[in-house]
């Protein structure tokens, strides 16, 4: 639990320079392989701005990172009215 948390830290700090908000942390299923063959869990933090995704996965298979998502790649365009 401890590195998750380390985890969700250092994500919400490099989304943070991107402009995103980050908000709570929840675990889900996300789909891996191509075509998707199976699942496996993570947690998901979405921008409470712009909707940007970053998501941390402390067991990762050998070569995908630990962070990742949308909120790490983009600058967030502020707030998004739906």
């Amino acid at each position: 639990m401890t590195d998750n948390l380390k985890l969700i830290r250092q994500a919400r700090n490099l989304a943070k320079q991107r402009g995103h908000k980050i908000g709570e942390f929840v675990v889900t299923r996300i789909e891996t392989g191509f075509p998707p063959i199976s699942s496996r869990g993570c947690m998901v933090g979405i921008c409470e701005y712009c909707g940007a995704t970053t998501a941390v996965d402390s067991s990762p298979p050998p070569g995908i990172p630990e962070i990742f998502g949308e909120a790490l790649e983009k600058d967030c365009p502020g707030e998004v009215f739906i």
